[in-house]
């Protein structure tokens, strides 16, 4: 399976100043819901995915206060409120529980300690947090679009590199946070 949600980088334009080095999870919410709006997939236009981006930074300082380092119940309560669609979130999902989703045409989001990920095309050793989209798998990876870099679309983890780096923010030790993932549908 390899469902064809559209890519961006959380730095659409290359440019990784704020808010844009702290935007993956807007940019992991933000494809899942131009895949559910039917927009092909491929690479998103950068300047539309950086309006999006920013217009959901801004609406999440004014929601939440802040915009960086959200946890996924966080996350849920800004997508169920600024985009209106339904999320549920997974508590302790197997590798059988995230491939069951994606059979169901829903792209998991995956909050992750982004150092434990091992993505060589990180900015020196990666994020301390990080979120991501799988969107598909084969028979040893998942397949995700990774908005951490912009070589990040249909990158491939293996099983279990996404369940060990699985975790959601913590206040600083997200590498023993809770294991969750987000599933968004319309």
């Amino acid at each position: 399976y390899n469902l064809a949600v559209p890519f961006t980088s959380q730095a659409p334009s290359g440019n990784w100043a704020l808010p844009y080095q702290e935007a993956c999870e807007e940019a992991s919410i933000y494809m899942v819901t131009e895949y559910y709006k039917g927009t092909p997939s491929g690479k998103i236009d950068p300047t539309a995915a950086g309006e999006a981006i920013n217009k959901i930074v801004d609406f999440e300082n004014t929601f939440l206060g802040f915009y960086f380092d959200t946890k996924v119940a966080e996350t849920a309560s800004v997508v169920d409120s600024y985009f209106g669609y339904h999320t549920r979130t997974i508590n302790n999902p197997t590798i059988e529980d995230i491939k069951r989703q994606i059979a169901d045409n829903r792209p998991v989001i995956v909050p992750a300690a982004g150092r434990e990920l091992g993505n060589p095309n990180f900015s020196g050793v990666g994020p301390l947090y990080h979120m991501l989209v799988i969107k598909g798998y084969t028979a040893d990876k998942f397949i995700t679009n990774d908005p951490g870099t912009r070589n990040g679309e249909n990158y491939g983890y293996d099983f279990d590199v996404i369940m060990e780096a699985m975790g959601d923010w913590n206040g600083g030790d997200p590498a023993h946070g809770a294991k969750k993932i987000l599933v968004i549908t319309p």
